[in-house]
């Protein structure tokens, strides 16, 4: 469930954050070195809106003690620091060969060579020369994958040699991957749809099935189409082989297989499938859902709630004058904009919450497990933070509000009336001034 104590956002205290436990690795900790505390307030503030908790440093040794206390998603750094001591350049080059998956950004007024040069002898990752919109600086976090959560990819070993199939669970395991073992292949539909996996690993040795014929009978439903299935065999049987690919296998290992290369293939095979089925359901401009899958989402989530007798609450979003934005400053800034309120809206609801673009400058987020007047107290900051944030034009900084409608099960009982009540609700925001949050 959500809390809402408003004092509460970023101090880590589980039962009145609005964020619960299992959220708090979407906090990001940056570190900030700077000779002068106030040269940065203003990008320290604009980085708390998007979620981030700041600490402050004024020399190279504090920042490295705090370093090795508790590991930043990413180190900023004045180029002051590097301009003429060479040791503060070398301190910061070792605390880099130190911390290697740290990246470093430096922020510099003065972009020249010289500048660069010395920013690259002291290991940094990114430059960037002042004025500049702090969505560029994220949008580098993003690029370098800072945002470190947990990929771990689910594995079925459909394999009926008890030992071996410990064996290369094991092995998988061991590269953080989510494994099933199955012993009985007639299963296989049924174990598939319940676990979903990622990739299917077959080696079958006694079954009155074989391995072509558990594939064949994946490739018959179209759910399974595009999830991977590697054979696994002990003979390099060029015929068989043929086969396979033929039925729809996507690999076939000799056994015995090195354990590097079996994660590394799985791993292969399985982050592809993650990005198909991704560039199926998710908005390729902001990573959201898109409309299909926030829909598909929305039932999905109703049904839960019946199941469970739980509460949901569903908002509709809507940024305001966004028409005015692109005619004022450009599609370019207004992509932008949408892709600062998508990230906002990443970085400060729950895990178990669900954010979808519906379409155009229209975002739904659904919120499982809340109450509506929760939502609408956590849909009200986000709202705050959003119309804090400064966003650079060409030649001007502006700041965009959204307008925002509620609505909630179970006193909505089904995935139309839900909508239609949060659309109404937000209609009425917009005709109510804009930059607020109703319930429907």
């Amino acid at each position: 469930m959500y809390d809402t104590n408003q004092n509460s956002l970023f101090n880590g205290d589980y039962e009145n954050s609005l964020l619960n436990p299992e959220q708090l690795d979407r906090i990001e900790l940056i570190y900030i070195l700077s000779k002068e505390e106030n040269v940065f307030d203003d990008l320290m503030d604009q980085l708390a809106y998007f979620g981030c908790s700041i600490t402050f440093c004024s020399k190279v040794r504090d920042l490295v003690r705090k370093v090795s206390n508790s590991k930043p998603s990413v180190i900023i750094i004045n180029t002051d620091y590097i301009n003429e001591n060479r040791e503060d350049i070398n301190e910061i080059r070792k605390l880099k060969i130190s911390y290697i998956d740290i990246p470093i950004f430096f922020i510099t007024k003065k972009d020249d060579f010289d500048t660069r040069l010395r920013v690259v002898k002291a290991g940094g990752d990114a430059l960037f020369r002042e004025p500049f919109e702090v969505s560029e600086l994220i949008d580098s976090i993003d690029k370098l994958n800072i945002f470190r959560h947990n990929i771990q990819y689910k594995v079925l070993i459909v394999d009926d040699d008890q030992l071996e199939a410990q064996y290369y669970s094991s092995i998988l395991q061991s590269a953080d991957m989510i494994v099933k073992v199955l012993k009985q292949p007639e299963r296989i539909l049924k174990t598939m749809t319940e676990f979903n996996p990622e990739l299917v690993l077959v080696d079958i040795h006694k079954s009155s099935l074989t391995d072509l014929e558990i594939t064949a009978i994946i490739r018959q439903e179209t759910t399974f189409i595009c999830v991977p299935v590697i054979l696994l065999s002990s003979g390099n049987d060029t015929g068989k082989q043929l086969e396979a690919m033929r039925i729809g296998s996507d690999d076939f290992l000799i056994k015995p297989i090195i354990p590097e290369f079996l994660i590394s293939t799985v791993t292969a095979r399985a982050k592809r499938l993650r990005i198909l089925r991704s560039f199926m359901i998710r908005d390729s401009s902001t990573g959201l859902l898109n409309h299909t899958g926030t829909k598909e989402q929305l039932n999905i989530q109703i049904v839960k709630a019946k199941r469970e007798k739980s509460r949901l609450s569903y908002a509709m979003i809507d940024i305001d004058d966004f028409k005015i934005v692109n005619d004022t400053y450009g599609h370019l800034i207004g992509d932008r904009v949408l892709k600062n309120l998508a990230r906002l809206f990443k970085q400060l609801v729950r895990k178990t919450d669900i954010i979808g673009r519906y379409g155009g400058d229209e975002f739904a987020v659904i919120l499982p497990d809340t109450s509506i007047s929760n939502a609408m107290k956590v849909l009200d900051r986000i709202r705050n933070n959003f119309a804090n944030i400064k966003h650079q034009s060409e030649f001007s900084e502006f700041n965009v509000t959204f307008s925002c409608g509620i609505s909630s099960f179970p006193e909505c009982p089904t995935d139309q009336i839900i909508t239609t009540k949060a659309d109404k609700a937000l209609y009425k925001a917009k005709s109510s001034g804009k930059n607020c949050v109703l319930i429907a």
